[in-house]
């Protein structure tokens, strides 16, 4: 496959990604915030610590956003595309190994019952983030 294909199959894994992670809603915000929730009812309900967790919550609403901007800066064949995919599919996937801590520690794994297709979308987008850096 020639390169330029390559990338547009990327482009395309990661744009249905960054869909899905928004859809989904654990792209990074809902996330978020359920893990801010738990650590105030179980961990601590310091100011600061609550703080931190709303610029998080902020930064992880853009996080299946830059996904799918980063897979349409693919298709465009722009180098900052898979800079976006990056930085978004992180955030979605930090988000995701805190609340899975967090709900280990506090012996509620409700968020893991369900689960489906944020965890496809952080896979398309680690896979399109892939494709894109072998191209």
């Amino acid at each position: 496959m020639l390169k330029g294909g390559k990338l547009k199959t990327a482009a395309i894994l990661a744009m249905v990604a960054g869909v899905m992670l928004l859809i989904a809603g654990v792209n990074g915000a809902a996330t978020w915030e359920m893990v801010g929730d738990l650590v105030h009812d179980h961990v601590t309900d310091n100011e600061t610590v609550q703080m931190i967790f709303q610029v998080m919550i902020i930064i992880g609403a853009l996080g299946g956003l830059a996904v799918l901007l980063g897979g349409y800066l693919l298709w465009k064949e722009h180098k900052w595309g898979s800079i976006l995919i990056t930085l978004g599919v992180g955030v979605g996937l930090i988000g995701l190994i805190i609340a899975l801590i967090v709900s280990i520690n506090t012996g509620d794994l409700q968020i893991w019952l369900s689960p489906g297709l944020g965890v496809i979308g952080i896979v398309l987008s680690v896979i399109a983030r892939m494709i894109a850096k072998r191209a």
